[in-house]
């Protein structure tokens, strides 16, 4: 798949994970490398960015997700 390595994580956590600690660690790990990237879907299915948004932001949506997608895209070579 061209958009990278795409790792679901959220069925096996999302009940025993606190969500401030989790949020931190995401955006943190956003912040890090511009070829990151997190999709929130709620339980509504709104789709939601996390690029941008704060920890606070982040760990509102994860009390309220149903799925969480993290994406890392792969860098092509420059030769």
């Amino acid at each position: 798949m061209a958009a990278g390595a795409i790792i679901e994580i959220w069925s096996a956590i999302k009940d025993i994970t606190p969500w401030g600690a989790l949020a931190l660690v995401l955006v943190t790990w956003l912040k890090t490398k511009s070829s990151r990237k997190i999709i929130i879907t709620s339980k509504n299915n709104d789709i939601f960015h996390a690029e941008g948004m704060s920890v606070a932001e982040v760990e509102r949506l994860l009390d309220v997700a149903k799925d969480v997608a993290v994406i890392e895209m792969q860098q092509k070579n420059k030769t």
